[in-house]
């Protein structure tokens, strides 16, 4: 029996709708109400099955009374008394019947049987919800609710979606259930047919109060406890959500990841003193030289890892910054002129090895840095100081012997003479290599970070007298400037070419009819020379015909007239470049020229086959004089530029100062991994910092997308849980627990890459750098992260579990997450 007093109810607006309502209903039996008013109905059921909390009233059920309506009040009193039936939410389409019934609680099976049969469900067990018709769905609730044992039925006829035929059905069912709970319909005057007992309201008052039946049941006695969920449910939900939710929450746990490692790295990499690591290395290396870089200026920024040639400029700039005179290295910018200047025609591709050695000018080898020596270092232009390796490189065929670097060895190359384009210079002090006090020369200039300055301190190069390039012709005769050469034909590069000459008296070249000696060009036309011309596709006519000298030298001359005359008089584009990696940001030329003839090899022997085949050249252009005036400079260029010093303030401050401006960078030894895990990681650290910002801000936004969809995912579940008598508490908890279960999860995961990235940093710069102890306080960048991130996460989740709903928008009293 439930009797209810002083029961009011208000709209939206805060008009009554009922006012101190007070009535008595059975234990069984079929009661009928309705109104005069559509929303009236729905706080009416909703408020008698204990989903609603009216302003004042009081309700006695089982000797119970309820009187706070609050959370447990209500619970207790849906867990052992009132079953609600409205709308299709309590419907879950992809459940078979019997989960749907059992709502994964379980049940004796006898007891799902008999109730199974009672409805003519029981053929029905196995099939999906969503296969069954509208009548037989709706029995399918009612075996939920009988199975549970209610002692009323509550329905809110004008919130289900059956048609007017489908709820006579639906009450002809309810009427069978009479005589064992009591049923409230209440909203639709059809149900008069079937009741026993009719609740008629009109202006806020009961009007009329009609009993057919007056017989009431035994009082039944019931535990009075909530309805809880089971483990074995919250297991069920918890592998629901979790089939719903995997593949987003992977992708969350990426944008996690991805956030915690930049933002781990951005943050210890801003922190670092890279001019501290660099002196450190330094120090360890027993070195006290660094390589000084220019950075190409790109459409007016500098961009790292594009590099340019350092200019005089240049050089008066940096010895003003830095308070020392550098270290240069020059190298010319023809070889090929230079080389032609010196040993004439006859000897064009005669060489010495010397000639490719980088030249370094120094005053003396304690400001090359080098401790021993043997030997006196060069104090005229015509000696010359090299390293041990090297020295033994070019006199090995005068030795005859292994190389073991040893000071006899060394001291007997003492004044032995060697050619540098044809000039005999005399070696006066040989550096050993591999020595400690000679630490200098492991700067390597051919690792991460060097684009273009190729050349070492080991090998490859040779030491004077400072002023030495001055007074060579080799390098003082004009030159047009070091820059990259390519030639263009509409959309391809056709060739790319080393010299970029004046034209001379007695070149040989063939205009496509006739054979002509002669220099005479205009601004607009160019000869190309035979290296340039195998560049451009004739190698590989050439050396298929010549290899196994299956043509005489007539053919092969015609063969090379064919080629010469589809080229000659074409329009082509010629192309200088300062940077190689950049060739239109950096152009120094680009103009449209005609190729006036291409010139001859010397001969089509055998002989040049081997030196095409072996030894293939990029070959040259030449030009009139007016158009290369505005490129012509002296023949060389500065190849590589280093700054030496003993004193550790002196290197301080040119590394800050190198470090810190934007269009210079150091080079030290070991290089590439002082480059890419102190040096580029610092200049990227912002940008990684906004990386996991952005990372961060999307996995949150993946998150609450994650809360919102899953909530109304899983609304029904929720609902019908909590219609059967479960707290929304204890729903808001168990949805809470889940996610929060996921996140710390998914976060201890993310965690631990991001740790064992940052140690992958850490350990490389600590060991492999001989970075500061103090840098192992940075692996706790991860902890912090992981305790900031989380709070964050938290706040954000309460923000929107205060916006959210687990439970279907029907219900009026709905609490928020």
């Amino acid at each position: 029996m439930l009797q209810v007093e002083g029961l009011t109810l208000y709209d939206r607006n805060h008009c009554i709708l009922l006012s101190n309502a007070c009535f008595r209903l059975p234990n069984y039996g079929f009661v009928s109400i309705y109104g005069d008013h559509e929303e009236l109905h729905h706080l009416l059921a909703q408020s008698l099955a204990g989903v609603y909390s009216p302003n004042a009233s009081r309700f006695i059920y089982n000797d119970q009374e309820m009187t706070l309506f609050d959370e447990k009040e209500r619970s207790i009193y849906r867990s052992c008394f009132a079953s609600f039936l409205f709308h299709d939410f309590q419907i879950i389409p992809d459940q078979t019947v019997y989960d749907n019934i059992t709502m994964f609680e379980n049940f004796p099976r006898y007891v799902i049987q008999k109730e199974l049969a009672f409805f003519q469900m029981e053929d029905k067990v196995t099939t999906l919800a969503e296969d069954l018709t509208p009548f037989e769905q709706w029995k399918m609730v009612l075996v939920r609710c009988m199975l549970r044992c209610p002692m009323m039925l509550v329905v809110d006829s004008e919130s289900t979606p059956l048609a007017k035929e489908e709820l006579m059905q639906l009450y002809s069912l309810l009427d069978m259930l009479k005589s064992r709970v009591l049923v409230v319909v209440i909203g639709d005057k059809q149900s008069i047919a079937y009741a026993n007992r009719i609740i008629e309201i009109a202006d806020g008052y009961i009007l009329s109060d009609t009993h057919t039946n007056s017989h009431s049941f035994p009082q039944v006695n019931q535990i009075q406890q909530p309805y809880t969920l089971k483990q074995a449910q919250i297991e069920a939900f918890d592998e629901k959500l979790y089939h719903f939710i995997h593949w987003k929450l992977r992708l969350a746990t990426v944008f996690l990841m991805l956030s915690f490692i930049a933002l781990s790295v951005g943050l210890f990499s801003l922190n670092l003193d890279v001019t501290d690591i660099q002196m450190r290395l330094m120090e360890n290396k027993q070195s006290s030289i660094l390589a000084v870089e220019k950075l190409a200026n790109l459409n007016g920024e500098y961009v790292d890892n594009y590099y340019d040639y350092l200019n005089e400029n240049d050089v008066v700039a940096l010895q003003k910054a830095l308070g020392k005179k550098l270290i240069l290295g020059y190298y010319p910018t023809d070889l090929k002129a230079a080389r032609y200047s010196v040993y004439g025609s006859s000897q064009l591709y005669v060489t010495d090895i010397l000639d490719e050695y980088t030249m370094i000018e120094a005053d003396s080898a304690q400001e090359l840095g080098f401790a021993k020596m043997y030997g006196s270092y060069p104090q005229a232009y015509d000696e010359i100081a090299l390293p041990s390796t090297s020295a033994y490189r070019i006199l090995k065929e005068v030795l005859n012997e292994p190389f073991y670097n040893t000071q006899e060895q060394c001291e007997r190359m003492l004044g032995m003479k060697v050619l540098w384009f044809g000039q005999p210079l005399t070696i006066t002090a040989i550096f050993p290599a591999y020595e400690a006090d000679n630490a200098n020369m492991e700067l390597q200039m051919h690792s991460y970070g060097s684009s273009l300055n190729q050349a070492k301190l080991m090998s490859g190069s040779f030491f004077v007298k400072r002023g030495f390039a001055k007074k060579q012709e080799v390098l003082t005769m004009p030159a047009y400037q070091k820059t990259g050469k390519r030639l263009i034909y509409g959309d391809r590069i056709v060739a790319e070419f080393e010299g970029l000459r004046q034209g001379k008296v007695g070149m040989r070249y063939f205009d496509g009819e006739y054979h002509y000696t002669s220099s005479e060009l205009e601004e607009d036309e160019i000869l190309i020379d035979y290296d340039a011309a195998l560049s451009m596709g004739f190698r590989a006519s050439y050396l298929s015909c010549v290899k196994d000298q299956a043509i005489d030298v007539d053919q092969a001359i015609r063969l090379f007239e064919e080629f010469a005359e589809s080229w000659v008089g074409k329009e082509i584009t010629l192309q200088t470049y300062r940077v190689p990696l950049a060739p239109q940001a950096t152009q120094t030329m680009n103009r449209v020229v005609r190729i006036k003839g291409i010139m001859l090899p010397r001969s089509f022997s055998y002989e040049d086959y081997e030196r095409y085949y072996k030894k293939e050249g990029i070959g040259a252009i030449y030009a009139s004089k007016e158009m290369l005036a505005a490129g012509i400079t002296q023949n060389h260029y500065i190849k590589v530029a280093f700054f030496q010093s003993h004193e550790k303030k002196e290197l301080k401050h040119a590394l800050d100062y190198l470090n810190s401006h934007e269009g210079y960078d150091a080079f030290l030894t070991n290089d590439r991994i002082l480059k890419f895990f102190v040096v580029d990681l610092h200049e990227v650290a912002i940008f990684l910092l906004i990386l996991g910002g952005l990372a961060f801000l999307a996995f949150l936004y993946l998150y609450i997308f994650l809360l919102k969809s899953a909530s109304s995912y899983i609304h029904k579940d929720c609902t019908i849980h909590y219609l059967l008598g479960e707290t929304k508490s204890a729903l808001r908890s168990l949805v809470i627990k889940y996610f929060q279960m996921v996140l710390w999860i998914r976060s201890l995961f993310s965690w631990l890459c991001a740790a064992l990235t940052l140690m992958l940093f850490v350990f490389t710069i600590y060991f492999a750098l001989y970075a500061s102890i103090t840098i192992m306080w940075s692996l706790t960048i991860p902890c912090i992260l992981l305790f900031v991130g989380m709070l964050l996460v938290r706040i954000v989740m309460h923000i929107v579990f205060q916006r959210t709903t687990v439970l279907d928008e029907m219900l009026i009293d709905e609490e928020r997450l």
